[in-house]
């Protein structure tokens, strides 16, 4: 019985980088979800509005993750590193 419950609750493996990036945009998904929906409910539309359309954006973030961390690695390896921030200074 005591075996069945360490199976049960502990994981089997560390959870990798992706993994972890999916589970923080998703609990700010959750967070940002149940607000907006408390604010549609006290008649706040507007606010319940951008909250949910804020925890869309949060949730879809979060299932693509690894496209744009893959897409966003490519298009920093394709600039040279001085390239990347450009300073501009005003005489």
């Amino acid at each position: 019985m005591d075996m069945f419950l360490w199976r049960l609750l502990m994981a089997e493996e560390i959870p990798t980088g992706d993994v972890a990036v999916y589970v923080f945009f998703y609990s700010l998904f959750f967070c940002l979800m149940l607000a907006g929906i408390d604010s549609l409910v006290v008649g706040k539309w507007k606010l319940g509005t951008g909250l949910l359309f804020a925890a869309s954006v949060f949730f879809v973030t979060g299932v693509k993750w690894r496209k744009l961390k893959t897409s966003a690695t490519a298009y920093l390896a394709r600039q040279p590193v001085g390239e990347r921030i450009k300073p501009e200074f005003r005489s």
